[in-house]
């Protein structure tokens, strides 16, 4: 004898041992099961059933419900006209520390400066804030721009005075895991908006262009932009791992980058 409901992609028939057996089966949520879920096997009522036994969701499921409500919430949202102020999947971020002169007054208004030193964390959520970083990859003096953008988006209460010997003896990094480079691309496959006129520079406009009229896959697009930071001093072993797992989706050869990458790492640790 088979249970009468079925609940799953095809109808999910399964054999009773015997009536007393199967009479007090109950669905995770206490109630009487009704039949059994195809992809757990385990027993489900109507109300919790993710799908029809023809293959869609039922309109009762905590999965339908789920889905119904992002649709709505995806519909309200528009695509920003300034894609630097959309939010990262996943964000960016730069550690920063070194040496400052920190100036404070005294209560009897005279000046006080003690050297001390700083460190820094800032998160790059958005596209315009990892542009920020983007752009220092092959600038000559990469370092006063980077520890002057860190300290300008810090609340400080206290000013600091650098020099730049300050500067110089400061150690800045700007790394992303491999999930925050696929969610950049990912960002640019789906942008569908006008940048122009945005503030952003050309090649991320061109990019933003070419990402949502060649239908370039989101791994291609992490390739340019590892390709792009690779040789900063700026940038972290994240780009490598990035840029490898890509090349490696695309079925390419990473031997070589793996060899690169494994060397640098053995040299950091000495």
């Amino acid at each position: 004898m088979n249970l009468g409901t079925s609940v799953g992609h095809t109808p999910h028939a399964r054999q009773e041992a015997s009536p007393a057996k199967r009479s007090d089966a109950r669905c995770a949520c206490g109630a009487r099961a009704d039949g059994y879920d195809i992809s757990s096997d385990k027993p489900v009522c109507r109300s919790c059933a993710p799908f029809r036994a023809d293959g869609g969701l039922t309109a009762e499921s905590p999965e339908a419900r789920r889905q119904a409500d992002a649709t709505t919430v995806a519909d309200k949202l528009p695509t920003p006209e300034d894609p630097g102020s959309i939010q990262l999947p996943h964000s960016f971020l730069v550690t920063a520390s070194g040496p400052v002169t920190r100036i404070s007054e005294r209560s009897d208004a005279t000046i006080e400066k003690r050297p001390v030193t700083v460190s820094v964390e800032y998160r790059l959520e958005t596209l315009a804030e990892f542009v920020d970083f983007w752009k220092l990859r092959d600038r000559r003096r990469w370092k006063p721009a980077a520890v002057e953008t860190l300290l300008g988006n810090e609340d400080l209460e206290t000013s600091y005075e650098l020099t730049r010997s300050h500067i110089e003896d400061w150690d800045v990094v700007a790394d992303g895991r491999v999930e925050a480079f696929a969610g950049l691309g990912q960002l640019m496959v789906d942008y569908d908006g006008d940048p122009e006129d945005t503030g952003l520079p050309k090649t991320i406009i061109d990019r933003l262009y070419l990402a949502g009229e060649d239908d370039r896959a989101v791994n291609g697009i992490v390739i340019e932009f590892a390709r792009d930071l690779r040789s900063s001093d700026l940038w972290g072993t994240g780009v490598d791992l990035a840029y490898i797992n890509a090349k490696h989706a695309q079925h390419e050869d990473i031997e070589g980058d793996l060899k690169r990458v494994l060397e640098d790492l053995q040299e950091g640790s000495v």
